[in-house]
């Protein structure tokens, strides 16, 4: 569908045989920045001169698959339901129809404007990601807080979840962690920081924290959070290094572990 989109509006020289072979991997890029190579072909399309009108079409058949294969129902009843309040806000033709509407919904997502989406729908993509395999599964890879001009938000998404474990990747420290909101730096207290995992799609289970220093120390920042939800929380006593290439997080060197992850569980240190 992406390619006979493209197809039906710009011909000629302007095609790359390159872009062609490879559209599952602009899809990638163009949702959440998978690879290099993925992003490559992109800046190709935006150089060949398809423009924002093209880019708008090709992120809007995207937000149909991610409608399709990512919103599960209750979501996409919810976020319906809406959709006379938002859709005016993001375009004309968002208000054709309910599955137009997410499509475009899925649009202004990519393109940052969130302030027109309705939070619910934000809130769920942000807790999404597309995994790396052959057929394209849309998969659940943590919940990434960092903002998107950060780039552990793109190496966020290398980093390998570990079995029955939640990542939340932001930064931190030994009593807050930061988020951006608006353009500005916001320091989270462990309930405002519990009420945030809640908007973004947690649903109580066991999370590890891929921020630094959340475990040092005595009542630290996970401590006071395990406290809080009935899950077990997994926290740093050091700094936390992400290493993209090996798919890992290293805690208190960025070459090898020499701190420690520390578990919690009801304001209590146990071992696991």
């Amino acid at each position: 569908m992406i390619k006979e989109v493209l197809q039906q509006n710009w011909s000629g020289e302007h095609y790359s045989e390159r872009i062609w072979q490879n559209t599952d991997a602009l899809a990638e890029c163009t949702c959440f920045h998978i690879s290099d190579e993925a992003c490559d072909l992109r800046a190709e399309i935006a150089s060949i001169g398809v423009g924002t009108a093209g880019e708008g079409m090709f992120t809007h058949e995207l937000g149909h698959h991610a409608q399709w294969t990512l919103l599960d129902a209750k979501t996409n009843n919810s976020v319906g339901s809406r959709m006379n309040e938002f859709a005016p806000k993001i375009s004309g033709y968002a208000n054709a129809s309910k599955s137009e509407y997410l499509a475009e919904s899925f649009g202004a997502y990519i393109r940052g404007e969130r302030t027109l989406l309705d939070p619910e729908y934000a809130g769920f993509i942000d807790s999404k990601a597309i995994d790396r395999s052959t057929n394209h599964d849309i998969i659940r890879l943590g919940i990434n807080m960092f903002d998107k001009s950060d780039p552990l938000y793109v190496e966020s998404f290398s980093i390998e979840e570990e079995k029955g474990v939640t990542d939340i990747f932001l930064h931190g420290s030994s009593s807050s962690v930061q988020i951006k909101r608006e353009g500005k730096l916001v320091n989270l207290s462990p309930a405002e920081f519990v009420d945030e995992l809640y908007k973004r799609g947690y649903k109580g289970e066991d999370i590890r924290l891929a921020s630094c220093e959340t475990g040092k120390g005595d009542n630290s920042f996970a401590q006071q959070v395990s406290k809080i939800i009935d899950g077990k929380v997994k926290a740093a006593d050091s700094d936390v290094y992400y290493a993209p290439n090996e798919g890992v997080l290293f805690v208190g060197d960025p070459s090898r572990n020499t701190g420690k992850w520390r578990i919690f569980e009801k304001g209590v240190e146990i071992n696991d």
